[in-house]
């Protein structure tokens, strides 16, 4: 799974498109995490301390 430019993902590759710095605000991110049994998350990103932040501690409250 993959949140990123559409020319960079593979086949096997979900590519979600967001409008807001948290990568699951209004996005299948978290229903596609569910679906797929993930239990851990690599997030990586240009601007840690925005939008990595947002959806690292987005991720821990939905999580449950």
């Amino acid at each position: 799974m993959a949140v990123c430019p559409g020319d960079l993902a593979t086949y096997r590759d979900v590519v979600i498109a967001k409008q807001a710095t948290d990568a699951f605000y209004q996005t299948p991110l978290k229903e596609e995490w569910k679906k797929r049994g993930i239990t851990h998350l690599v997030i990586a990103g240009a601007r840690t301390e925005y939008c990595v932040d947002t959806t690292c501690r987005s991720a821990i409250s939905n999580s449950g």
